[in-house]
């Protein structure tokens, strides 16, 4: 079901991991979209520095696609990291707060931490009441990744925008 304009999700958490250990060999992952495939993870050496583990996956290009799919449905998300000093993390392979920081950038929504969960449902309802859509000729979809950058030369505005699209191949 197809619920009309925009929408926001606030994702309240204390973080999620944005790698996964390989140990057995590394390949880039694929993931399945309907009748289509496409690149959700790249197989990379240079995210971890366990000299057990010698690769990971990094979940970039998974995390594009998901902002998308959030665009195409006209849906921001705002996410609010709670009890940081809880969260268990790794200093070598990214801190559960940078899946959070990649989904509220990616989609247009704004990251929070502690202690923000109601100034981030505030702001959520006010970015849904006070927005524009903005279109322009995209190139020949590529089934790549396309960053985009929204200005306003007007001062005291906030420009919240996705940082790119992923050009679909139909």
């Amino acid at each position: 079901m197809k619920i009309p304009g925009p929408k926001a999700i606030v994702w309240i958490s204390r973080g999620a991991p944005n790698w996964v250990d390989y140990p057995y060999g590394c390949k880039d992952a694929m993931f399945s979209d309907g009748s289509s495939t496409y690149l959700g993870g790249r197989c990379g050496s240079d995210c971890t520095r366990r000299a057990a583990v010698a690769k990971c996956i990094d979940y970039t290009p998974f995390l594009q696609h998901f902002s998308a799919n959030l665009t195409r449905s006209d849906t921001m998300v705002y996410t609010v990291m709670i009890d940081p000093e809880a969260a268990i993390f790794s200093k070598d392979r990214g801190r559960p707060r940078d899946t959070l920081e990649q989904l509220a950038d990616v989609s247009g929504g704004q990251f929070y931490l502690h202690g923000e969960i109601e100034k981030a449902i505030d702001q959520s309802q006010k970015d849904i009441r006070m927005r524009y859509q903005l279109a322009y000729d995209a190139p020949v979809p590529n089934g790549k990744f396309h960053k985009l950058r929204v200005e306003c030369s007007r001062k005291g505005v906030r420009v919240v925008a996705p940082e790119g699209y992923y050009s679909e191949l139909r």
